[in-house]
């Protein structure tokens, strides 16, 4: 007999980003003896072939619409075919479109806010419209996960919730090995050996602030340091940072690599990582550097702040400030003493506090409370 619980996670996108990373990490780390993972993605995309390639059993349900009446049926049937008995949501559209179909089966449903819909780049009825919506979910589903405590809070402030708890990110530390030595990849893009290399490793969309970087390496190009900067992603910003590298003459110190599932051996290239994002939920690439002891340097977005101390793991500067940025960036690429304490402080925080089997657990256990 069969006595495994069917859990079927839900995420927006088959595109690798924050959630979906998540997503990863957290099917890695599951119970398999008790434990049978499905997963809907709502677009085709490399998690999806990283998930078929281990044998998940994984659906694409092609939509980016949130709340679309038309993927009802067919996550319905999804949930009814391989007898699911748990649904886990990842992010708001993915819970927009689980939703309806979770309460028509009778099938108890987690959402994880891996960050709120609503923020401060919105226009005031867009904001509006969702955290009506983010309540709308919250207070339908049986349980919601917040990543940060910050975004409990908020969601405590703005949509009342009242089921939520906090299960932090966590980082994989035999992937993510400080130990692992650099690859070969500054010769592959001609950066000198002796170069100072910037990491910035997201999504570029607005939420990951790229401008502010790009007008933080003009300044930095002005002074002529030995500094290079590696981004690495795509998104939709990324045709108006290609125009602005080239009208600004920045390409002989910027380098461009489309998403790469090694991101170990990446962040093994670089000396330091960059987030100046605008808001947050909790940052897995933030976590991911500093497990693999790399100074880091993010913005003042409310979850960044639970994870880096100014001064102490890392450098914090002001959202949208290029000068701060640039300063910053500067600061630890002239004080190498400086930089490695940061690093060894922020390897040292996460290693005690942000590990990967510590948030499977509780996840496992959130699972076995519900079902």
């Amino acid at each position: 007999m069969n006595t495994k619980i069917t859990v079927l996670q839900t995420i927006r996108q088959g595109k690798i980003g924050g959630g979906e990373s998540h997503v990863l990490s957290l099917l890695s780390r599951l119970d398999l003896d008790t434990m049978r993972p499905v997963v809907i993605s709502f677009t085709e995309g490399e998690m999806v072939d990283i998930l078929r390639e281990k044998g998940i059993t994984t659906y694409v349900v092609p939509t980016t619409k949130p709340f679309n009446p038309l993927v009802i049926g067919k996550v319905f049937n999804i949930i009814k075919k391989e007898g699911v008995q748990l649904i886990h949501a990842h992010g708001t559209r993915a819970a927009s479109n689980t939703l309806r179909a979770a309460k028509k089966a009778g099938v108890p449903i987690i959402y994880t806010v891996h960050a709120w819909s609503f923020h401060p780049g919105l226009s005031k009825w867009m904001y509006k419209l969702r955290v009506l919506s983010e309540k709308y979910i919250t207070q339908r589903v049986d349980q919601t996960i917040c990543v940060s405590h910050e975004n409990k809070e908020l969601g405590e402030r703005l949509i009342g919730l009242k089921n939520g708890k906090v299960i932090e990110n966590g980082v994989d530390f035999l992937k993510f090995d400080h130990l692992i030595p650099p690859n070969g990849l500054r010769n592959k893009y001609n950066i000198p050996k002796e170069a100072f290399l910037v990491g910035y490793i997201v999504r570029m969309t607005k939420q990951k602030d790229p401008m502010t970087l790009l007008r933080a390496i003009d300044l930095i190009k002005r002074k002529e340091l030995n500094i290079h900067f590696l981004l690495v992603g795509d998104g939709d910003l990324k045709p108006k940072m290609l125009d602005y590298i080239s009208d600004r003459n920045l390409t002989e110190i910027i380098h461009f690599q489309n998403f790469s599932q090694d991101v170990p051996n990446v962040l093994a290239n670089i000396d330091a990582y960059v987030l100046p994002s605008l808001w947050e939920g909790l940052p897995i690439g933030a976590l991911e550097a500093m497990a693999m002891e790399k100074t880091v340097i993010v913005s003042n977005a409310e979850a960044n702040l639970e994870l880096v101390e100014n001064e102490v793991n890392g450098l914090v500067i002001t959202r949208g400030d290029d000068l701060g940025l640039a300063e910053a960036i500067e600061r630890v690429y002239h004080d190498e003493a400086l930089s490695q304490h940061l690093a060894e402080r922020g390897r040292h925080h996460v290693m005690n506090k942000y590990g990967l089997d510590v948030m499977a657990d509780k996840v496992e256990a959130t699972y076995l409370d519900l079902v």
